[in-house]
């Protein structure tokens, strides 16, 4: 028989004394800091890992405790207006329907049209917070390119995909 709110450690009973986690997260507004002063450094990151490493690595000088998923990391850089995001993507033939942007989370949006027989028909679906558009066929993203925006902030995300195979961004 155990007690409430204790651990059996052998035949002795010991409180369960809960840990302090390993790890804070820091404010946007510190991630925006620590973004600016990555870009400031180096003006273009050719991969999502290694600006992610440059960040953590900015945010640890300011508080070693700090972390970061690479998913906050991408959310807040778009949202910031600091940098310019180029992503390639690839097709793929899953046709069930996303609820969620996978660049920055927001909730997708589907693109109707109405057809000549008065019904409407869903042509894909986008993203009102970072611009990303796919069609029936998923746009998959592979590989993102962070870099700095010349002049400073702007009040829009600037995001581009950009196809496999194709040397055009799809906007």
């Amino acid at each position: 028989m155990g007690r409430p709110g204790g651990v059996c450690v052998g035949f002795i009973y010991a409180k369960s004394v809960q840990e302090p986690m390993g790890y804070r997260i820091p404010s946007t507004e510190e991630v925006e800091g620590a973004i600016a002063a990555v870009l400031r450094r180096e003006h273009k990151l050719p991969s999502e890992q290694r600006f992610l490493s440059l960040v953590r690595r900015e945010l640890k000088r300011r508080e070693r405790d700090y972390t970061i998923s690479h998913e906050r990391l991408r959310r807040i850089a778009i949202k910031s207006g600091q940098v310019k995001v180029t992503i390639h993507t690839r097709r793929s033939e899953e046709r069930k329907p996303m609820a969620r942007c996978p660049v920055c989370g927001s909730r997708l949006r589907a693109v109707k049209n109405e057809t000549v027989f008065g019904g409407t028909v869903t042509l894909g679906f986008e993203c009102p917070g970072c611009g990303y558009f796919t069609g029936m066929d998923r746009r998959i993203p592979q590989r993102y390119i962070f870099a700095s925006l010349v002049g400073g902030r702007r009040d829009s995300p600037v995001v581009r995909f950009m196809d496999a195979g194709s040397d055009e961004a799809a906007d």
